[in-house]
C-alpha cells in the first residue's frame, strides 16, 4: 500500500470523513465513493474510525486497497 501513496497524483485524492470520522485527505478508492453520500450521517471519531475498523484490517489483510484508508495528503509525491 506505501507503493500506492509514492505513485499516486495530487488529482487522485480527496477530503473524505468516510472512515475517520473527522475531515482528511486520502486517496480516492471504492469506499470513498460508495460512502461519499452519507459522510454527513456519520459519527464523529472515534465511532466513525471503529465502525470502519473491520472493514479496513480485512482489506490490508488482503493487501487490497478498495477499502482501505490511505492517507497521503495534499502534495503526495513529496512522500518518501
Amino acid at each position: 500500500m506505501i507503493e500506492a501513496i509514492l505513485q499516486v497524483k495530487e488529482s487522485e485524492t480527496v477530503l473524505t470523513q468516510s472512515s475517520p470520522g473527522k475531515w482528511a485527505r486520502g486517496i480516492n478508492n471504492k469506499f470513498i465513493q460508495d460512502m461519499q453520500n452519507h459522510e454527513k450521517e456519520w459519527p464523529d471519531l472515534p465511532v466513525q474510525n471503529m465502525l470502519t475498523l473491520d472493514i479496513r484490517k480485512s482489506s490490508g489483510e488482503r493487501g487490497e486497497s478498495n477499502y482501505l484508508s490511505l492517507w497521503a495528503g495534499q502534495s503526495p509525491r513529496l512522500a518518501k
